[in-house]
């Protein structure tokens, strides 16, 4: 019995090798099959990007873009935009949404994932801007003044030398005729949670999306 035992041992570690190796690619495709890996379907994009997952796919323009204007110039998306663009003392940044219900109210949001530092997003995501209750008509012509501001426009200031930052814009539609927002300060802007944001406000995932690029190089 004993010799039976070693003629046969090669054969049962081969055969052990073959099995650890075929399991180990079906774990490895089962893990880059998953949703996780695969770019989310358009309507699920504001969770997927900017939440736990963030920075686990690129982001890509979709049909339904925000036309963004920057000093009343319009910015496609994904487009990098100087520096020097943006002031503290104004708000040089307004969007138009063609889509737009003139019945319905929106929300929008703006935040930088890249805080500080693209490397190491730490303060992710930075959030600058939410407006709520925005006239549907409005936002049609790009007037954002029937809305009410949630948290003040903060404009990009990416720290110096700190490399490309993403600024995204996220339009939500409210699903009632006003929302009550609880009004945000600047402790609330570093560690924003968008995800919890649309979740608290039964908000849907955006229906309109867009982002500019810009650094300081000093």
């Amino acid at each position: 019995m004993m010799l039976a035992w070693n003629s046969f041992t090669p054969f049962r570690v081969i055969s052990f090798l073959v099995i650890f190796v075929i399991v180990n690619i079906i774990v490895f495709m089962t893990l880059f099959s998953s949703n996780e890996m695969m770019p989310p379907p358009k309507n699920q994009a504001v969770k997927y990007l900017l939440g736990t997952k963030l920075g686990m796919v690129q982001f890509s323009c979709s049909r339904w873009l925000l036309e963004v204007f920057i000093n009343n110039k319009p910015v496609a998306c994904g487009k990098t935009v100087p520096i020097k663009a943006f002031s503290e003392n104004q708000i040089g940044l307004s969007v138009k949404f063609s889509r737009a219900k003139i019945d319905s109210l929106y929300a929008l949001m703006m935040v930088d994932p890249d805080a500080p530092n693209p490397d190491y997003p730490y303060n992710k995501c930075w959030l600058h801007w939410i407006i709520g209750n925005i006239n549907g008509s409005g936002l049609r012509n790009g007037d954002l003044s029937t809305g009410e501001t949630v948290v003040a426009y903060n404009p990009p200031t990416p720290p110096k030398g700190s490399g490309p930052h993403r600024y995204f814009l996220f339009l939500l539609e409210q699903p009632y005729d006003k929302t009550v927002f609880n009004h945000l300060s600047h402790q609330d802007r570093p560690h924003f949670n968008p995800d919890k944001f649309i979740e608290q406000y039964n908000f849907s995932p955006a229906i309109g999306t867009s982002y500019f690029v810009t650094e300081d190089p000093k």
